[in-house]
């Protein structure tokens, strides 16, 4: 069942009854068994990755030749969105299969969820572990849940410590029990801004490094409207392929690396990110400030053990919620009652899914993915989040089909389509906020040193 594709009131009310059960329902269920052989997962996060910055999507610039050749041997998700546009709820969203407005992880507090997926895939007997380059996954906000070893790496550290850190614990891991499954989750925070990649990554790109162009780089998350020129938005982009490269090349490492332990070919690896990034399409720049394309857009390629379905490119529109019942696939764990997400594992077979809507959140507004329509509706709060952004309206309609980079807001040339949308965004907020409750056992601020640290990347206020 395709939770995501069922009428919103009888799929949330089957749900809170579920999870309502479930304790009773854990007494009476048997202990998952691991396929023979089980399948390892790695999950791999480039942060700030846009996919129409990749060759594999189109892209003319050599900013990913490793992870070109990985989409050969994988099956490609052309239209993989984010539902939230920055870096800590998303991540959220991969690891427990609940939408940001559900999980309730943002920037300034922490929930306790009823479980997370790492926690599900050690009960079954996986090593869990966790690697990650930057301050928003930070341990306090519930990360290290179901993690064997988490560990957090400063980004000046580079790529290439986030992965000998996670290729040394998988080594330890191997050395013990060479046949035991293990889950990786790696993160690199080296697309994220300022761009400034180092110079064999930035090479192909910049003609001229100068320090200013890095500088004008550094905007803060949730920015609203900028004007730059064009010279100064081509050299922004210029750097950022260049940080592209740069994480091209520590997953291709990351990738080497399993295979020099002799577990790649057991291993289902994949390669996503938690958001985009904007230059200036609708006059904003960074992210955290729209839930427009270039933020929802980001890559999914996924390699298979036996390269099952290498080469496929799937077309239907998937969402980071997916991510999770696809690791209990794999892992052959029952799909989890309360899971938004549908398995992608038909696709692998087929290349084939069933449509489902994808909803985004974020910034004060919603949007709803539905087909070739997307609405985006704009909350009374944005304005006030985003500083200097005057609202298109209250609601704003895109036919995706024929207007995929979102310049014609169709919202007054067809109401009724308009209003119909709204109204389901409606519905799912309403339904979100009843299955929040649901699943959060606790909430808890964050400890003011972290709220530090968060102010000092922009963050925070």
């Amino acid at each position: 069942m395709n939770p995501r594709a069922n009428p919103l009131a009888r799929r949330l009310a089957l749900v809170i009854l579920t999870i309502a059960l479930l304790p009773a329902l854990a007494c009476n269920r048997a202990k998952p068994k691991l396929p023979a052989p089980p399948i390892s997962i790695v999950l791999l996060s480039l942060d700030t990755l846009r996919s129409d910055h990749l060759g594999c999507y189109g892209y003319a610039r050599p900013t990913s030749p490793r992870l070109d050749a990985l989409a050969k041997e994988s099956v490609l998700f052309e239209h993989a969105r984010t539902p939230v546009p920055w870096t800590t709820p998303a991540h959220m969203t991969m690891l427990t299969s609940l939408e940001p407005d559900v999980h309730k992880v943002t920037h300034t507090a922490l929930a306790e969820v009823r479980f997370t997926g790492p926690e599900r895939l050690r009960d079954v007997g996986y090593a869990t572990g966790g690697f990650v380059n930057a301050t928003a996954l930070d341990h306090r906000f519930g990360f290290t849940r179901g993690f064997d070893a988490y560990e957090y790496t400063e980004r000046k550290s580079g790529a290439a410590a986030v992965n000998q850190k996670a290729l040394d614990w998988l080594t330890s891991v191997t050395a013990k029990d060479p046949a035991k499954p293990f889950f990786l989750f790696v993160h690199y925070y080296v697309v994220h801004n300022p761009y400034d990649p180092p110079p064999e990554f930035r090479a192909p790109f910049v003609k001229e490094y100068r320090p200013e162009d890095v500088t004008r780089t550094e905007i803060g998350p949730y920015h609203g409207p900028v004007s730059y020129g064009e010279a100064e938005r081509r050299s922004m982009i210029d750097l950022y392929d260049g940080g592209v490269r740069y994480g091209d090349d520590a997953a291709g490492a990351l990738l080497d690396g399993l295979a020099r332990l002799g577990v790649l070919d057991r291993t289902a690896f994949f390669v996503t990110s938690d958001h985009g990034e904007g230059f200036g399409e609708h006059g904003l720049y960074n992210h955290g400030n729209s839930l427009y394309e270039e933020l929802l857009r980001v890559p999914l390629i996924v390699r298979l053990p036996g390269r099952v379905g290498a080469g496929a490119r799937v077309s239907t529109p998937v969402s980071h919620v997916d991510l999770l019942p696809t690791f209990f696939d794999l892992a052959g764990i029952p799909q989890e009652a309360g899971l938004m997400g549908q398995s992608l594992a038909p696709a692998f077979a087929r290349g084939t899914l069933a449509d489902a809507t994808v909803w985004a959140d974020g910034t004060g507004s919603q949007a709803l993915i539905e087909g070739r329509w997307k609405v985006i509706v704009n909350g009374e709060g944005r304005a006030a989040r985003i500083p200097g952004w005057k609202s298109p309206g209250p609601v704003e309609l895109y036919d995706l089909g024929a207007d995929p980079t979102e310049q014609h807001n169709l919202a007054a040339a067809q109401p009724e389509q308009a209003r119909q949308l709204a109204d389901r965004v409606a519905a799912i907020q309403r339904d979100h906020r009843l299955l929040a409750k649901a699943v959060a056992t606790s909430h808890a601020e964050l400890p003011d040193d972290v709220r530090e640290r968060l102010k000092s990347l922009g963050y925070l206020e």
